[in-house]
């Protein structure tokens, strides 16, 4: 029968189940606190690139307008550079300009009148006008070469923060990537978790309903057992109550026969007690004689030789006495002996080696008797043997358990000695 288990078993079952349930819970909210941590970090970095790309994107444009500027403004000069080439005959491998004197009079006057005007001197030379040309087209190099310098800086600049943003962005793809992997991994391995530890709330869910099941089956077991052990008590109790009020054994005093005829040797005899009434070869009878007051006097024993139906030979157990031989009318009584029942005898204590309790028992069923393994209601004689020897000197005979059921019983109490002189050995 498996054990049941308590109330406290199933309240601790109860509470490792939540135990591992909350446990379970716990892992997946941190791993969520997690991602998200990490996710909101991921934002902050692209917003932080996305900001130092914008201000790059638009420190680039303002260099491109202003370069746009500076070359517009070059354009200009290098058209007036040109203009003023062809008019003073200058040739210019670039422009191609050709000598003329009549339109380089010309034009040098109107070149003189403009930068009169312009300057608020009306007297203005030649060679003034040409060094202020060459002074504006040398700025306005000046100027254009500063311009593709700056601008030259800032598409470094931006190449540098363009390669720096790609950098960073690739870092945050590689940790997006690897916080990924971990995140799978963790609820892998979180799911992982959980279905181990469904797998055994379920599996404890079952050994409780199995052992619920068993506590029941048990129970109504040791119902129906309890109840069944009540009524053969009841019935036990019944039974030996009448065998203890009822029981009439034969009482041992009483003759079981009588010797019929007498040989004339005096040494044999015939016993009006046969093979009907239970008798067998072997059987040993005290003989017995009425003295003058009408009491029984012993004469010796008898032993059973031949058995027949309605008697059997007997003969004289020891020498005859030939002054006091057997006669016919002499009583016949073995205790253990009856006629209408068969004995069941059992053995109780320790047995010498001439008289074992296998050479009584032997003995007895060759009588026709039983020797019962247990004491019960059924048992007619209880034989005392020796005393148990043991290292703590044991309880006697008389305050054995066995002894104290047979006194309630009313069972017969005989002595070793006492059934030896009735047995053939």
């Amino acid at each position: 029968m498996a054990q049941r288990q308590s109330p406290i078993e199933r309240g601790n079952v109860s509470t490792s189940r939540s135990h591992l349930r909350s446990e379970a819970g716990a892992v997946n909210a941190m791993w969520l606190i997690i991602i998200m941590i990490l996710w909101l970090g991921t934002l902050f970095l692209l917003y932080v690139t996305n900001s130092d790309i914008a201000r790059t994107q638009d420190a680039e444009r303002a260099a491109l307008e202003e370069k746009a500027i500076i070359d517009a403004k070059f354009t200009d000069l290098n058209a007036d550079y040109l203009a003023l080439s062809e008019s003073v005959g200058f040739r210019d491998s670039a422009a191609g300009a050709k000598s003329d004197l009549v339109s380089v009079g010309t034009q040098l006057e109107t070149v003189k009148t403009a930068l009169g005007s312009v300057v608020g001197d009306g007297d203005v030379t030649l060679e003034s006008a040409i060094s202020s040309l060459l002074a504006d087209r040398q700025s306005a190099w000046t100027q254009a070469t500063q311009a593709k310098a700056a601008l030259e800086t800032e598409r470094t600049a931006r190449q540098a923060a363009e390669t720096n943003v790609s950098n960073i962005e690739s870092n945050y793809t590689a940790q997006i990537d690897q916080l990924q992997r971990d995140l799978s991994e963790a609820q892998d391995a979180a799911d992982t978790q959980a279905a181990n530890d469904q797998g055994r709330i379920d599996d404890i869910t079952a050994e409780n309903t199995s052992l619920d099941a068993e506590k029941r089956t048990a129970e109504r077991e040791l119902t129906d057992t309890q109840e069944a052990a009540r009524k053969r008590e009841a019935e036990l109790n019944s039974l030996v109550g009448s065998l203890a009020h009822a029981r009439a054994p034969i009482a041992p005093e009483q003759p079981d026969g009588s010797l019929v005829e007498v040989s004339d040797s005096g040494a044999v005899g015939w016993i009006d007690v046969g093979g009907k009434d239970g008798l067998l070869a072997g059987t040993r009878f005290e003989l017995l004689r009425r003295g003058k007051t009408g009491e029984l006097v012993p004469r010796g024993k008898v032993e059973v030789r031949e058995v027949m139906a309605d008697m059997a030979m007997v003969g004289l157990v020891g020498k005859a006495n030939v002054y006091d031989p057997m006669l016919p009318g002499d009583l016949i009584r073995n205790p253990h002996f009856s006629k209408d029942r068969t004995w069941h005898f059992y053995l109780l204590g320790d047995f010498p080696l001439s008289m074992s309790k296998e050479f009584v028992t032997g003995r007895l069923k060759e009588l026709g008797a039983v020797v019962d393994d247990e004491l019960s209601a059924r048992s007619d004689v209880i034989v005392l043997g020796q005393e148990a020897l043991t290292e703590d000197g044991g309880p006697a005979l008389t305050e054995t358990d066995e002894y104290r059921k047979a006194s309630e019983l009313g069972l017969r109490v005989v002595r070793l000695a006492e059934l030896s002189t009735f047995l053939r050995y």
